[in-house]
């Protein structure tokens, strides 16, 4: 009952447009939710280019919210540009991801390569793979450890935890879409391991870029997100891994997605167990409050 009483009161303590934000993030994320869940209803896989501007959406709306529209939106450029960059290197070299090329499934391409909706894919989980590492190491949605080093690791296990969406992803969109063709195949259900080379390389760049950004301009996030925001990037990152489960294509990936994507999941839900840690993310932290001790503990959480 008291809690209930908690939140009613934070709820209370938030102004119109923050309430109108926190709705329209609650709606979008319950959209992603129930489109990734349809293959379990229909063995449906819901079109490519439907979830995907949905899922980048939300992932906009909940960085601004989090981090602050400024943040949100350099994450989102530092991500486009550079996953663009690596693609377009990737498909006319060979370099970054092996040899490849898009098919016209995915739709209109940029510069005749690479097809509008891919930069806005990589976005779409980076954000959400961001705050997995966040929570996994530090139990809290922004990092406070400021020290290059431990922003190198925080960069690389983010990396990590996006890679491991690409062990079901790439097979099921090479055997069942056909989205994009290997023209060297490699020993992973015809996928190159170099292409995970690339993957980790190109999602390890933005999240240093953007981490090192963070260290010189922490986050001014427009309010405090509760249990269920702060929740959400973990529910469409996970229910991803259930999509593609129920798709099985290969049926072999069913057994990858649970383990890859499953347990830096586990790990950074365990952060909701720690209320010592993650004391402050029910409570809404006003613009004034931010801006008066951002800098120094970011979104008011708790120091480790």
């Amino acid at each position: 009952m008291a809690h209930h009483r908690v939140l009613a009161h934070h709820w209370s303590g938030r102004g119109g447009g923050e309430k109108a934000l926190v709705g329209i993030i609650t709606v979008v994320a319950l959209v992603v939710v129930a489109l990734e869940l349809r293959p379990l209803v229909d063995g449906a896989k819901v079109p490519f280019m439907l979830l995907v501007p949905i899922f980048a959406l939300f992932s906009l709306l909940h960085a601004g919210f989090v981090l602050g529209w400024r943040h949100a939106f350099l994450f989102f450029a530092l991500s486009a540009v550079i996953s663009l960059g690596s693609e377009l290197i990737g498909t006319e070299t060979g370099l970054i991801f092996g040899r490849y090329h898009y098919t016209d499934v995915l739709g209109p391409k940029l510069f005749g390569e690479v097809p509008i909706v891919i930069p806005l894919t990589w976005f779409l989980m980076i954000y959400p793979s961001y705050l997995i590492a966040n929570l996994i190491v530090e139990g809290r949605l922004l990092a406070q450890g400021r020290r290059l080093a431990h922003l190198v690791s925080m960069a690389f296990l983010g990396a990590l935890v996006m890679t491991a969406w690409d062990l079901t992803l790439d097979p099921y969109m090479v055997s069942f879409e056909k989205a994009w063709v290997w023209d060297q195949p490699g020993s992973y259900f015809g996928i190159p391991i170099h292409n995970y080379v690339g993957w980790l390389a190109t999602t390890f760049v933005v999240m240093l870029l953007y981490r090192l950004l963070e260290r010189r301009r922490p986050p001014r996030p427009i309010g405090g997100p509760s249990r269920w925001l702060a929740a959400a990037p973990l529910a469409t990152y996970g229910f991803m891994s259930i999509g593609d489960v129920a798709l099985g294509h290969p049926v072999e990936t069913v057994l990858i997605s649970p383990f890859a994507m499953g347990i830096p999941l586990l790990f950074a839900a365990t952060a909701f167990a720690r209320p010592e840690r993650l004391r402050g993310i029910e409570g809404a932290a006003s613009p004034a409050a931010v801006s008066r001790s951002g800098s120094e503990r970011g979104v008011g959480l708790d120091a480790p």
